[in-house]
Order: structure tokens, then sequence, then C-alpha cells
């Protein structure tokens, strides 16, 4: 059996999934740059360790290396049989395999992946692990990675279908003649909030005509519930 480093192995990972022995490197959220630096080889063939995203996210990694390796973003997927047990697996988000440079080392930037925020997990594997690998790796988070901060679900109405008009839903409040003209709601709708809900009350019947703008695609809908 190959000797386990710093507990990062995860070989509970199919019993405990996020309880068993894994290194945790916190929380990305582009406030400072993340680098993590380890081995893996003959001796210790892969490691994994998880992170968080509190928001969405679109990320890119620079991950190098002096031998040949694979880097892959993981979900946890849990599975319950008929009978109560839980287990968990991986699901593989995106691979990247390592590419071999000029100098003699490897290394890759790896595609912007988009991920909602939640928790994440990062496998660094050694191909070469059978023929007496030796990989000493290095990740960092590239700096065209973003983070969309201004998402905020409170107002994407998921529990219209049971809750209706008592649901999460934000109000612009009575539009009237008084106030045409000035009625005014900054927000935001993109990746991880892709939908926002405004509730309006009108005291007399209208025709109503809106001017709405934005600095992305976007659809305006008027709906009755």
């Amino acid at each position: 059996m190959a000797v386990v480093k710093d507990n990062d192995e995860w070989q509970d990972l199919k019993e405990n999934g996020p309880e068993g022995f894994l290194r945790d490197i916190g929380i990305i959220d582009g406030s400072k740059e993340i680098i993590t630096e380890d081995y893996v080889g003959m001796e210790d063939p892969v490691d994994y360790m998880g992170f968080t995203l509190e928001s969405a996210a679109g990320l890119s990694f620079n991950v190098s290396a002096n031998d040949a390796a694979k880097f892959t973003i993981y979900s946890l997927v849990e599975k319950t049989d008929r009978k109560g047990n839980t287990t968990y697996s991986l699901k593989s988000l995106q691979s990247s395999t390592l590419k071999k440079q000029k100098d003699g080392s490897f290394s890759i930037d790896t595609k912007n992946l988009l991920l909602a925020d939640g928790t994440y997990y990062i496998g660094v594997q050694s191909t070469n692990a059978k023929k007496g690998g030796d990989a000493g790796y290095t990740i960092a988070l590239n700096e065209n990675s973003k983070f969309y901060t201004l998402g905020d679900n409170s107002d994407d109405w998921g529990d219209l279908k049971t809750d209706g008009a008592s649901g999460a839903v934000g109000s612009l409040g009575e539009i009237s003649e008084d106030n045409a003209g000035e009625i005014i709601h900054s927000d935001w709708v993109g990746f991880g909030d892709s939908v926002d809900y405004l509730e309006f009350n009108l005291l007399n019947a209208a025709g109503l005509s809106f001017n709405v703008s934005a600095d992305d695609a976007a659809k305006f809908t008027i709906y009755s519930l």
C-alpha cells in the first residue's frame, strides 16, 4: 500500500465522504492568491483537497509540477440505498493533464470553470506513479478567475408554487401617476442568480410602459399570479 502523506488520499471517501480524512484549503474568494505546494508520486499517487465558494464563480487555475500529473475538479455525490446506507463518490467536473514544457517541467492553465456556491474538491494525480513518478506541484488561482458576488437569491421566488405571493419576492410597492418615471430598482442577474422577481401594486387600471436597461443580455416580463 502506498504511504499516506498528510492524510489527503481520502481512502475513506466511499464511507465517510466529507467527514473523511481530507485537507481543506478553505474559502476561495479571490481576496488573496491561493497557493498549495505538495507532492504526488510513487509513494503518494494522488492528493485530494476541499475548498469552498461563498458565491458563484468562474475559476481558472495554474498548476505546475516537475513530473507528469493530472489536475481535476470534483463535486461530491451522495447516494442512499433502500436500506438507508449512504455512500459517496466523486463526479469529475473538469480534468486537465499537465503539458510538458521545453525546460522539462509540466504545467497547465485550466479553462475557466463555472461553479455555483458550495463545496468542491481538487484532485492531483501522478500519472507516472507506477513508473517511479516524483512530482512536486503547486496550484495557484489565475487572475482571470471571476467571482459573482452580486448575486442575491432571496428574490428568486423558488417557493412560488407552494407559497405564492407570500413567498420570497422583492417588492416595488404601489405604482401610480404620482411616481410615474421615478420607479428605479438597481439590481443584478447572472450566473448563480439567474432571475429576480419583483411585485408591484396598481390601485387603478393603467397602461404601463417601462424602460429597462442592463449591461448584459436579459429579458423583462410582466406576469399575473
